[in-house]
């Protein structure tokens, strides 16, 4: 099959691999669609993972061949990965606790593998997609599973006011699920000028660059002088940590979306001294997600920006590593999609 293949940092190649086969309990799908996610652009740049691995796991695809033991499938079920996600036991090490290298360690094509023509996953991992939703829309399922389980992380109430950083794929499905969660005012801090427009176009009160000096006072006056119920901290940097408990009002809720590949550092006595709650956000939720596309809450339109052929995918993801209005790029794989 054809796969892209990551062999080291910053190096996708296109190459001719086995095709997969499915074990017990196990079912190989077809990949139609593949989006490309934020923490892909993580691991592109310092690889989690060992080399030759094929990422990718905002997939949708078709049940191809079914495993032994396998029977709550049926080959050609339209599938995406919004099954049953739990931490395989091996991700456990008693001398110490969850080793989180683990799991995309020891195996991590049966985690991801959207980049390639075939995958195989386990058969409790997968979702059906429903026939209201189609391909391109199913991509997006796990970006809106993780933006309601940012929402659900900062305890936004109807009413409450919210600040978002970063207006990436996952601040801006923040964003839309934040104004359908109630929220009263929602501002959102993004230093690129083509994505503060479309947070400005999908409807944000405030959209504001972080650089500028005085962007507190200008967030502190917006919040009414006391600061925004909650912070969704979709950047994950060192500065927009900081700007997030500065902000924050007196006993808010900074929710942290955003991944860094190193440690950042925090004030405590600023966090002490507002009684900050800082979460990070654990669970996703898959059906939510799913369900808010199948119900026609979002329009996917907002945030697709292209759809490419698998040939491209290095230069979109060095696009993306340094983007302009570019949200979320979808690969097609063209010998297996239909629409």
């Amino acid at each position: 099959m054809k796969a892209a293949v990551l062999k080291g940092p910053g190096n996708l190649k296109i190459e001719h691999v086995p095709d997969p086969r499915p074990g017990n309990g196990e079912v190989l799908v077809r990949m139609k669609f593949c989006g490309i996610c934020g923490s892909d652009l993580h691991t592109y740049r310092n690889p989690l993972v060992p080399s030759g691995c094929i990422m990718g796991h905002e997939w949708t695809g078709e049940v191809a061949e079914l495993g032994k033991g396998v029977s709550k499938w049926s080959v050609g079920d339209r599938v995406w990965p919004g099954g049953n996600n739990k931490f395989p036991e091996y991700s456990w090490k008693p001398e110490f606790g969850w080793d989180p290298k683990a799991r995309i360690q020891d195996d991590p094509v049966k985690e991801m593998g959207g980049y390639g023509e075939y995958a195989v996953y386990y058969r409790d991992a997968l979702a059906l997609i429903p026939e209201e939703v189609s391909d391109i829309e199913a991509c997006m399922a796990d970006q809106a599973a993780t933006a309601l389980g940012a929402i659900h992380a900062s305890r936004l109430q109807i009413g409450d006011m919210a600040l978002i950083i970063g207006a990436g794929p996952i601040g801006l499905w923040s964003l839309r699920c934040a104004q359908l969660a109630g929220a009263r005012a929602i501002a959102v801090a993004e230093l690129i000028q083509g994505r503060a427009h479309r947070a400005q176009k999908m409807g944000a009160d405030l959209v504001v660059d972080p650089r500028h000096s005085d962007v507190r006072e200008t967030l502190t006056d917006f919040f009414g002088g006391v600061g925004p119920d909650v912070v969704i901290d979709c950047a994950g940097t060192e500065s927009s940590l900081h700007l997030a408990i500065e902000v924050l009002k007196r006993d808010g809720i900074i929710a942290l979306v955003g991944l860094s590949n190193k440690p950042l550092t925090i004030d405590t006595w600023n966090m002490y001294v507002k009684g900050v709650e800082l979460r990070s956000v654990l669970h996703l939720d898959f059906p939510g997600g799913m369900d808010l596309i199948q119900r026609k809450k979002v329009d996917c339109g907002d945030f697709l920006t292209e759809i490419i052929p698998l040939d491209r995918i290095q230069e979109a993801f060095e696009k993306l590593l340094h983007p302009d209005d570019e949200v979320k790029i979808i690969v097609r794989h063209s010998t297996n999609a239909s629409s």
